[in-house]
């Protein structure tokens, strides 16, 4: 290797941790000398071409896009599909589905690819879409297990829970180890016997205990298996499934250098007081725009039930989670390392209005929008300085039961937390300690929404939620299981049901075994 290659792949190295640290403008810097050398370079385009993206430099991902186009099609796809699950992952779906539609045109017969594609539309709210690329994925490819896994879950989202059985059925015959027909099937049954009964769960346990089954199947298997158990009321088994499954996630995101750091939340923490402690503008941003609702609270918490409860009103739109504005707070945060907190915030008040316009695109002409990204709690200081008139929504569970349900429902590898009855404990400590920051600081209402009271008497507290928002009362919000927004969640299951308290005390089965939490 000579010593410029070598340069090279330490630079590609840096690069990757700086994507998966999501410090994407520094991804930016590393490689823009590179690619302006050997713009056709596979390497210096895979990664110049995510920074692009990623940090919305239009005109030169647009560049990038071109190149992709000169590259043979064996090479070009692959980075198409590694550009396009970076912006899934950091919840840009629009433009992850754009990248697969180019991915689709050049392998039509690719029923993998459609079937990526079809998921990304549903992220994009483009469900009639999605619909089309899932039947043109049957028609081409009928003997690959995830279509029929797709057909199953977009049928769970659409409250067809025969179709969804059947699918999921015709799923595991293609792959015995089809974790998430698996999952379905185990949900919407709650473990049936009858139906149990039919399946290879000796085959299951053999593959979440096979180390040579990939670390992330057999995690899911493991949850799955503590779920089956759980719905027996084996709940020792069933915990000690659970167990297994967040050892292997941690393992497998720390093998992706995805690990939970405590002093580095502590200090991300304090950094954004300072940075967004104060109102930053003298006065707001000209021009008018939908009244944003931003929902607050920890994962697993009910935000998502309340986003459909409010996304079923005709005046408001759900745009699910939305990575514009933690992204660019995470920017703010590194730069505040390196030039200090005053000259930081002169750079953020100079960038608020193209920040602004980039977290609009794509709304629709409603009077409100939703976003319940999961760590708004975080960024509020920055949210009231661009949009004043943002209504906060805070969403409150038992302790106990939002980190059980976090430690039994893990999330993707940026919410490594999750994996560990440690680390969920102190996160959640942290995620007290910024909302109480922003109540006494902030000079700007957060409504409290208990999610117990929400479950058990849900009629008073959606009108009172609803008056809050000055929305008018609609019968449609006392239906949320109805509404026609998809929802590909592990909480699908649950949404397409009518609002009820049995998760409220699911907690207390394993009370012996979250001892870590108290």
């Amino acid at each position: 290797m000579t010593n410029i290659q070598s340069e090279n792949q330490e630079i590609y190295s840096e690069a990757l941790k700086a994507l998966n640290s999501r410090k994407f403008d520094e991804v930016h810097t590393l490689i823009k000398n590179l690619f302006d050398l050997t713009p056709n370079d596979p390497t210096v385009l895979r990664y110049y071409g995510a920074a692009c993206l990623l940090t919305s430099r239009n005109e030169d991902s647009e560049k990038c896009l071109s190149q992709i186009e000169e590259l043979d099609i064996q090479i070009g796809l692959p980075i198409l599909d590694f550009w396009a699950q970076l912006l899934a992952n950091n919840l840009i779906y629009d433009k992850a589905a754009y990248l697969y539609s180019l991915f689709v045109q050049n392998d039509p017969e690719n029923g993998h690819a459609r079937v990526t594609y079809a998921k990304f539309l549903i992220h994009s709210k483009q469900f009639d879409k999605a619909t089309e690329q899932l039947k043109l994925a049957m028609s081409s490819s009928p003997h690959i297990p995830s279509v029929w896994e797709l057909d199953a879950e977009i049928s769970l989202i659409q409250g067809n829970k025969d179709r969804a059985q059947k699918s999921a059925l015709k799923a595991l015959e293609l792959n015995s180890l089809s974790y998430l027909s698996f999952q379905i099937i185990v949900s919407i049954t709650k473990a049936d016997p009858k139906i149990i009964s039919t399946l290879n769960i000796e085959g299951f346990v053999k593959g979440a205990e096979d180390s040579q089954t990939p670390p992330m199947i057999r995690a899911q298997l493991n949850l799955t298996l503590g779920l089956l158990f759980e719905h027996q009321e084996d709940y020792e088994y069933a915990f000690k499934h659970y167990e297994i499954a967040n050892n292997l996630l941690n393992g497998l995101y720390g093998s992706m250098a995805f690990t939970y750091n405590p002093k580095e939340i502590e200090e991300y923490n304090e950094t954004l007081k300072e940075l967004f402690g104060k109102r930053l503008l003298e006065k707001p941003l000209s021009g008018k725009t939908p009244r944003p609702i931003f929902i607050l609270g920890m994962p697993r918490s009910g935000t998502t039930l309340v986003e459909q409860i409010l996304g079923a009103h005709s005046k408001v739109e759900a745009r699910g989670e939305i990575s514009t504005l933690p992204n660019f707070a995470n920017q703010m945060c590194s730069y505040a390392i390196l030039d200090g907190v005053n000259d930081t915030q002169e750079k953020a008040k100079a960038k608020y209005k193209d920040l602004r316009d980039s977290y609009l695109e794509g709304t629709s002409k409603t009077p409100y929008f939703i976003d319940k990204t999961m760590t708004n709690f975080f960024h509020l200081g920055l949210i009231k300085d661009i949009f004043p008139d943002a209504i906060f929504l805070h969403i409150k569970r038992n302790k106990m039961a939002t980190c059980f349900s976090n430690f039994v429902q893990p999330l993707s590898h940026y919410y490594v937390y999750a994996t560990s009855l440690k680390s969920i404990k102190h996160f959640y400590a942290r995620y007290i300690e910024m909302i109480k920051f922003w109540k006494d600081n902030l000079d700007h209402e957060i409504y409290e929404l208990d999610y117990q009271k929400l479950v058990e008497n849900p009629e008073d507290e959606i009108k009172n939620l609803l008056a809050h928002c000055d929305l008018g009362f609609e019968e449609a919000c006392l239906r949320p299981e109805e509404a026609e927004n998809p929802v590909l969640t592990l909480s699908a299951p649950a949404l397409i049901e009518p609002i009820n308290p049995s998760a409220l005390t699911r907690w207390e089965h394993f009370r012996p075994y979250l001892t870590e939490l108290t």
